[in-house]
């Protein structure tokens, strides 16, 4: 077995690394449907004032890029990030 890199110390996978590694699983989880759960909100007011169902955030490489609707193109065109940022 390789020897870690001088300063990096080796996790074992015990059953309490584990449990630990658990907790902060959860915390993710929670987290991450929060934040879904956020983000769908948003979505559909956008979708409401629009009056476009299909109108979404798009995501590519887990990043958002846009807004458009990829399930149907010729409803609205992918409006890239960078349009949407520039008054920033």
């Amino acid at each position: 077995m390789k020897k870690p890199k001088k300063g990096f110390k080796f996790i074992p996978r015990t059953k309490e690394v584990i449990n630990i590694l658990k907790r902060y699983w959860k915390r993710f989880e929670e987290t991450d449907s929060e934040f879904r759960h956020s983000l769908q909100k948003v979505e559909e007011a956008m979708q409401k004032e629009l009056h476009e169902p299909l109108l979404e955030f798009f995501w590519s490489d887990n990043e958002c890029v846009g807004i458009g609707t990829p399930v149907n193109p010729k409803i609205m065109k992918l409006v890239q990030r960078d349009q949407l940022e520039e008054n920033k």
